[in-house]
């Protein structure tokens, strides 16, 4: 509830209304009266605009990347991060007990995760960027032109220096290669981490409504093992396009 909402809540109104004629019946001015249950009621607002600061959490510390704003990196990033939100959310809302302390305590793994598809997307946009400045149209003529020139050549030096040239054109197509598969790799990690977080709180909130189908089922483990899941597939898609890209 919002503090608009508070300012005319039934009860923040009943409890004002009974300050004022309190001190209204107590022989106070109109005004004074007015005033005493005007200043209930701003109390009232303003401890709940204390207690709401003291239930929200510190705005965590993201890593720092860069993603193109409108990128598909981006759109799955945010869908991440919405779920996030929600999974806390819904963690927050359980009642206290034994499933709320296991549940709250996989929002660390969960954000950890999150954390992990932040420096993905940045990945996917530094790609993107450096093969942009591949131009694979220009490396095959490149290597048309060589080897022409070499097939020509009849000096064993030009030829020398002319298998150097296609050697340079080999490997920067062979690196437009690699760019390409960790980028694909990275953003369909994106989008599978996106979804399963999405998943994951859809499970949450299905386990915070409803009685498992099953007694003998254990929801909490299952939950767990689908945040495990998805948060071993980020990791290794870290660890691979990290070696891949030659990041430290």
């Amino acid at each position: 509830m919002g503090y608009a909402k508070h300012l005319v809540e039934p009860w923040g109104l009943l409890v004002a209304t009974v300050a004022g004629g309190a001190a209204w019946a107590a022989h106070l001015p109109a005004l004074t009266a007015a005033g005493i249950g005007a200043g209930v009621l701003l109390l009232k607002v303003a401890l709940f605009g204390r207690s709401k600061r003291e239930r929200e959490p510190a705005e965590r510390q993201r890593p720092i990347v860069e993603v193109d704003r409108f990128s598909d990196e981006a759109g799955w990033l945010r869908r991440a991060v919405d779920a996030e939100r929600e999974f806390a959310e819904v963690a927050g809302a359980l009642p206290p007990g034994p499933l709320a302390e296991q549940v709250v305590g996989m929002t660390a793994t969960v954000n950890g995760t999150v954390d992990t598809l932040h420096r993905l997307a940045g990945r996917v946009t530094a790609t993107h960027r450096a093969l942009a400045r591949v131009d694979l149209g220009t490396l095959a003529a490149d290597d048309r032109r060589l080897r022409a020139a070499r097939t020509n050549a009849r000096a064993d030096d030009v030829r020398a220096e002319l298998d150097k040239a296609l050697a340079s054109v080999r490997d920067q197509r062979e690196v437009h290669g690699r760019l390409t598969a960790a980028r694909d790799r990275l953003l369909a990690q994106l989008e599978s981490g996106a979804i399963g977080l999405a998943g994951l709180v859809a499970r949450a909130v299905e386990l915070a409504t409803s009685p498992p189908a099953f007694p003998e089922a254990d929801p909490v483990t299952d939950l767990a093992e689908r945040l495990e899941g998805v948060r071993r597939g980020v990791a290794e898609t870290d660890e691979t396009t990290r070696r891949v890209l030659g990041l430290t």
